[in-house]
């Protein structure tokens, strides 16, 4: 798109050369007066003006990151809405069988039972979890489960 264009542009224009000319000289110059390799210094200091450049025009990531958390959110949100609903289909799909099969509980005259879940002490379990897999090296989907 048009990041990779101004890119180019940058990267290819008469005055990147003496920008970059600049900070390899500056690093030089820097790196000898401490007694480090001049010639890593200038590498490390074009390439990272090389990059954020790269990461200013091409990335925008002003512009990309609330895009993706936006599309994670959303994700997520979807992903959540999901298992509600595959779940409460399960529980419905379960309840004619439960009734045909259950022949030890007495009836309740027509009471409800309610069940409480403690949702916040789920998701913290969930992290835990993911946080202990990820100290292992390891990468998590039940992480994404947590932040919902």
């Amino acid at each position: 798109g048009d990041g990779v264009a101004h890119f180019a542009k940058w990267y290819y224009a008469y005055a990147t050369s003496y920008e970059l000319l600049r900070a390899a000289s500056t690093s030089i110059l820097a790196a000898a007066a401490i007694g480090e390799d001049p010639s890593a210094a200038a590498e490390a200091a074009v390439a990272k003006r090389v990059m954020d450049r790269y990461r200013d025009l091409v990335l925008r990531p002003d512009a990309t990151t609330a895009a993706l958390l936006r599309a994670t959110d959303k994700a997520a949100a979807a992903a959540r809405l999901d298992l509600v609903r595959t779940v409460a289909k399960a529980h419905a799909d379960a309840l004619p069988l439960l009734d045909a099969s259950t022949s030890h509980v007495q009836d309740n005259a027509g009471g409800r039972a309610e069940v409480v879940v403690d949702w916040g002490g789920c998701a913290r379990r969930v992290g835990e979890a993911a946080a202990a897999h990820e100290r292992r090296g390891g990468v998590s989907s039940a992480a994404a489960l947590a932040v919902t």
